[in-house]
């Protein structure tokens, strides 16, 4: 997950390797049906041909585990805890038997957990629970106190966690039930035959979807809120968790929680809303066209242009990309400025990360605006097929039809250039943008993004700087300097002249 190491699984053997120093740490030999990283990125797991699972911290010092046939390894998000899943036979295999084991690894401790035939052992957010499906039943396990957490209802199914790990919804054969963990009490909920619950952002509220309809429960004062409309289909939430939009047979409105009132919006027969990124304003798609409002000044924004198709928001919320028939524009909201984009039938636009740049599809082509300049920035090739930006906006990857190509956009300059002719041709960034990743059907390769991380990769694996003969053979009359300052310089005796 932090782009550090490369799990690779073969007929052979399993390995990780370091993009960085490009070195490889071997971790098992045989066929390796299956390895993966833990969430943490602390562990890797090495599924073996014969079900034997094994475990390795990426630093290369290994992990004891409890049992030698394991089917299945779970690690908690603060990398503390291990559920090992051990035994013989198939899951639908009559001589099944597997038991489950949580391993501390800071104290070294294994605790044999309950249950039989154990199917996954899921943790909760905080780590300080473990779910434990089994063929039997469905429990839960407090680690810290070492003990079952007594739930109620029969046969139950599945456990979901709220997001702060304080609530746990319980989908059994005949209910759903939303069990306080920390009091060890049931939530009593209204509506009958419930079908699921969905927490916000903040797992302050949840929203019941029963037979009755869709209802909000308010979970920290344990009170239903009212809402307008009649059958509520659905409530989705903003981002920071303060609206919740309501789409009943009625129509749809925007509901303010902490006033638990109705915000008044513009338009007839609205359809849907969807909010900007930082949630400031709210794009209103109606009866008339598209309307933006602004949530916290309580008033509509006039849009400049008719018959407008779709508005992409930029990730500061300063500018609009707004799309009519065929043409575009860029929005300055603030200063209620807009400046015509270029392109023919345009038909959607994206902004890079930072805001700076934006990416113009059409008929013309891809299209590459630079914002602040109000430009066209050239791109170096034609025909491209797909274009993507580091998580900064400073480096762009684009595809033609048989290279993936990486560009520097601060000065302009090509970075790195694959030949990819096979099929399923794909390229991310990863390690927040660190690396660059590209593949397809036959290979796949990771470069630094960086060129002074290259370079300082390279000086890492040198033992001297050039030669003077070397240096007028490969730069030529250019006066000599220290390729690599962590080197010493060469001692070829020409240097001296």
């Amino acid at each position: 997950p932090d782009g550090k190491y490369v799990a690779i699984g073969s007929e052979s053997e399993a390995m990780l390797w370091n993009p960085t120093d490009k070195t490889e740490i071997s971790l098992a030999e045989g066929f390796i049906r299956d390895i993966e990283f833990s969430d943490n990125g602390q562990y890797v797991g090495i599924v073996r041909e014969t079900g034997k699972t094994q475990w390795e911290i990426v630093d290369n010092t290994g992990i004891s585990l409890p049992e030698d046939r394991i089917s299945a390894v779970t690690v908690s998000s603060d990398g503390r805890y291990v559920g090992i899943i051990s035994g013989s036979g198939g899951r639908e295999s009559s001589s099944r038997k597997s038991s489950g084991v949580l391993l501390d690894v800071e104290e070294n401790k294994q605790t044999p957990l309950p249950r039989e035939n154990i199917d996954s052992l899921p943790f909760s957010p905080d780590s300080q629970y473990v779910t434990i499906y089994s063929e039997s039943d469905v429990t839960l396990w407090d680690i810290e106190n070492n003990v079952e957490v007594r739930l109620p209802g029969e046969n139950i199914d599945s456990l979901n966690f709220s997001p702060d790990s304080q609530y746990v919804t319980i989908y059994s054969e005949s209910d759903v039930t939303l069990w306080d963990i920390e009091n060890n009490v049931e939530v009593k909920l209204p509506g009958e035959n419930i079908d699921s619950l969905n927490f916000s952002p903040d797992s302050q509220y949840v929203t019941i979807d029963s037979e009755s309809g869709v209802t909000l429960w308010d979970v920290e004062n344990n009170i239903e809120v009212r809402l307008p409309g009649e059958n509520i289909d659905s409530l989705p939430f903003s981002p920071d968790s303060q609206y919740v939009t309501i789409d009943s047979e009625s129509g749809i409105t925007l509901w303010n929680l902490e006033e638990r009132a109705a915000v008044s919006l513009p338009g007839k027969n609205i359809k849907r809303l969807h909010f900007s990124p930082n949630g400031q304003y709210v794009e209103i798609y109606g009866e008339l066209g598209i309307t933006l409002w602004d949530i916290e000044k309580e008033e509509e924004i006039p849009l400049p242009g008719d018959d407008i198709d779709d508005l992409e928001f930029s990730p500061d919320d300063q500018y609009v990309g707004i799309v009519n028939d065929s043409d575009a524009i860029l929005w300055d909201i603030e200063e209620d400025a807009d400046t015509p984009l270029p392109g023919e039938n345009i038909e959607r636009l994206n902004f890079s990360p930072n805001g700076q740049y934006v990416e113009i599809y059409g008929e013309s082509g891809v299209i590459l605006w630079d914002i602040a300049e109000k430009t066209r920035t050239p791109l170096p090739e034609e025909n491209i097929e797909g274009l993507s930006f580091s998580p900064d906006g400073e480096t762009l990857a684009f595809m033609n039809e048989s290279e993936a190509i990486l560009w520097s956009l601060a000065d302009d300059s090509e970075l790195a250039r694959v030949l990819h002719q096979g099929q399923q041709r794909r390229m991310e960034f990863i390690d927040n943008g660190r690396y660059w990743l590209t593949r397809d059907k036959n290979s796949a390769q990771i470069f630094l993004v960086n060129p002074d991380e290259l370079i300082a990769a390279s000086c890492d694996r040198l033992d001297r700087n050039l030669t003077m003969a070397e240096w007028r053979e490969y730069i030529g009359d250019e006066e000599y300097g220290e390729t690599c300052p962590n080197l010493t310089p060469s001692t070829d005796q020409e240097e001296g002249e």
